[in-house]
């Protein structure tokens, strides 16, 4: 296995424990948001909605320096000013998180109103001000969560992401099981757990580095990571901006249903898509070496990535029902049931763009970044106008996919141009095929009994090997040599 793949390999793992350990704790918190004697079914959907507000508003006011970081930490020009870009980058995020904290604050009965509309429970604009905590929090934590990632110290991450873990969980049966506080006591928890994450995270940061602030990579940051703020708005709408139209066109308990499906789906993400994007964006670009064409780690890792990942977005979309069953009471979220299939397979889409991304940022391109990103996202806002009002949430889910698959396109096209390198496409068609014919096989035995049902969709994710090698995704010769290659690696740990 070479360097590059066996840290991929290494890191993408250990941040994977990381973000199942996140996905872990937030199957127990799902224990308790779905139960309505602690959250009512309208009281989790205003909560997914002011999660994704808090998720959208977060790079907004990073400014895109955290990827200014990546990209100049690793430019040999900066080399004996890596320490510098960081605290730089530390403090103007730190006034940035304050600044917009203040402006939640102060506007928070106009925000509660513009956000959550007829939906706004009694208290409404407190909560408003409650996530603008959350958000300046979360704004400061992403630096040095960044450090962690590009001093390859994925150990350390995974340590500081349990800890955070832990505080959430005990703070929502505290505020929720104990003290009864519904939809309050959400927002308080995740206040407490950011909130002390930031603290020794940036105190780690300040500890290891020098701590100089210098004006001039400050603007060498911003010039860079400007056009990136509204990529990362963009692209956390396109993510997240069903739920504000979902809940403006419906209601908030339908609302409630597609974000537990999200959160369901995201599971794809964390494990994988984001697992995958923590370690490549970092060792991606380290292999480019400053130059944009030098892409043959991206075209080997594409089918792998592909073909994986379509097989565990297969499985978890015919888990889904029977998740869903076992974590909630309420009949009303499984649902889910439809809405998961559609949803992992754009977070799929998604990955491949990460997989491709990182050859414009090293050639300079986020401005295009974040017109390409733009550009999805105003799709996706058309679609689901157009299709929530008569297909409901899965007009959500199915705008969501449609939109992924423009931005891969527009994407793939840019970077053939740029690095003039060329992907073979049919794989991410013949996986997209084989999931949805397995898909449809699986979701037949959605009204057996639960022996039945589980055992049939178990045969059908199975049939997933000896399909792909059918459709020559893989050779049963690499098949056995993957997972010898995997032991082997298991085995030198």
């Amino acid at each position: 296995m070479s360097g590059w793949a066996s840290r991929l390999l290494r890191q993408g793992s250990l941040y994977a424990v990381a973000n199942l350990t996140m996905k872990g704790a937030g199957f127990l918190l799902a224990l308790i948001y779905l139960n309505p004697a602690y959250l009512s079914q309208e009281a989790f959907g205003i909560w997914g909605t002011l999660d994704a507000a808090a998720k959208v508003i977060v790079p907004l006011l990073g400014l895109g320096l955290v990827t200014g970081v990546l990209r100049f930490w690793a430019d040999p020009e900066l080399e004996d000013q890596r320490e510098a870009l960081a605290t730089t980058a530390l403090a103007a995020t730190a006034g940035l998180a304050l600044a917009g904290g203040a402006v939640m604050l102060v506007g928070a009965e106009w925000i509660a109103a513009g956000l959550l509309g007829d939906e706004a429970p009694p208290g409404a604009a407190h909560l408003v001000r409650l996530v603008g905590a959350l958000v300046a929090f979360r704004t400061v934590t992403a630096v040095p969560q960044s450090l962690l990632r590009i001093r390859e110290r994925p150990g350390v991450f995974v340590v500081a992401v349990g800890g955070e873990m832990v505080v959430l969980v005990a703070g929502t049966v505290y505020l929720l099981v104990v003290r009864g506080m519904g939809l309050e006591g959400v927002v308080l928890a995740h206040v407490a757990a950011a909130g002390l994450s930031a603290l020794v995270l940036t105190a780690g940061a300040l500890w290891t580095g020098r701590a100089e602030v210098r004006p001039d990579l400050l603007g060498k940051l911003v010039r860079f990571g400007l056009p990136l703020a509204a990529a990362g708005v963009a692209s956390l709408l396109l993510n997240l901006g069903d739920r504000f139209l979902l809940l403006r066109i419906t209601d908030a308990a339908t609302t409630a249903v597609y974000d537990w499906s999200g959160r369901l789906g995201s599971l794809l993400y964390l494990v994988v898509i984001s697992s995958f994007n923590l370690a490549f964006s970092v060792l991606g670009v380290k292999s480019l070496k400053g130059d944009a064409t030098q892409t043959a780690l991206h075209q080997s890792v594409f089918r792998h990535f592909i073909v994986i990942t379509g097989f565990l977005a297969l499985g978890l979309s015919l888990a889904a029902f029977d998740l869903t069953r076992w974590i909630s009471p309420e009949p009303a979220y499984l649902g889910a049931e439809t809405l998961v299939a559609p949803i992992a397979a754009g977070y799929l889409l998604y990955g491949v763009y990460f997989l491709m991304v990182n050859v414009l940022f090293v050639a300079d391109r986020t401005r295009t970044v974040a017109v390409l990103l733009v550009g999805a996202t105003a799709l996706n806002v058309a679609l689901n106008v157009a299709l929530i009002p008569t297909l409901g949430p899965m007009g959500a889910a199915l705008a969501t996919v449609v939109s992924y698959g423009a931005l891969v396109a527009f994407t793939a096209r840019t970077v053939a141009r740029e690095a003039a390198t060329r992907f073979d496409w049919s794989i991410l068609a013949r996986v997209l095929g084989l999931g949805a014919a397995l898909w449809a096989l699986g979701h037949l035995s959605v009204d057996w009994p639960l022996a039945a049902r589980v055992g049939w969709r178990m045969l059908a994710v199975a049939l997933y090997v000896p399909g792909a090698v059918a459709l020559g995704l893989y050779r049963w010769a690499e098949v056995r040599e993957g997972l010898a290659r995997v032991l082997v690696w298991r085995r030198s740990r």
